[in-house]
């Protein structure tokens, strides 16, 4: 494995987060449009539509639900992945930075804000700590 594989990995909860978060807004969306509609209970149906428009609707919001419940599970496997790499890292700020990046997905500038760091010193933590992931995996793999 090398530094772009490990950081893909690092960062795929994160991109599954964004993923669900989307899946969120679709979801309420189509929880309005079928909430908007109004059943005719007339021999004749109003409109152009087959008559299922509600029922397609909420079999719409269903199947979203359904899919996203299906992200999430994926995100939790995910998660515990990218945790198992940063708990390869010793207690230090190496690990607080892997932490705060990709576990609570905050940008450098945050987390240097946050630990009272420069950009700069949280980079090189960064560095340092996928390097000292990588020796640790790789190590495990020869």
């Amino acid at each position: 494995m090398d530094k772009n594989q490990l950081k893909a990995i690092l960062r795929s909860a994160w991109s599954l987060d964004e993923e669900i978060q989307s899946y969120k807004e679709r979801i309420v969306v189509s929880r309005a449009r079928a909430e908007k509609n109004t059943p005719h209970y007339g021999p004749q149906t109003g409109g152009g539509g087959d008559g299922k428009r509600m029922e397609n609707d909420v079999i719409s919001v269903l199947d979203e639900e359904s899919y996203l419940l299906e992200l999430i599970d994926k995100r939790q496997r995910e998660l515990r992945k990218v945790i198992g790499y940063i708990e390869l890292l010793p207690k230090s700020p190496m690990r607080a930075v892997l932490h705060k990046r990709y576990i609570n997905y905050h940008t450098f500038e945050q987390i240097a804000a946050e630990l009272h760091y420069s950009w700069q010193n949280v980079h090189r933590l960064h560095s340092k700590a996928l390097d000292y992931i990588l020796h640790e995996v790789n190590k495990g793999n020869t």
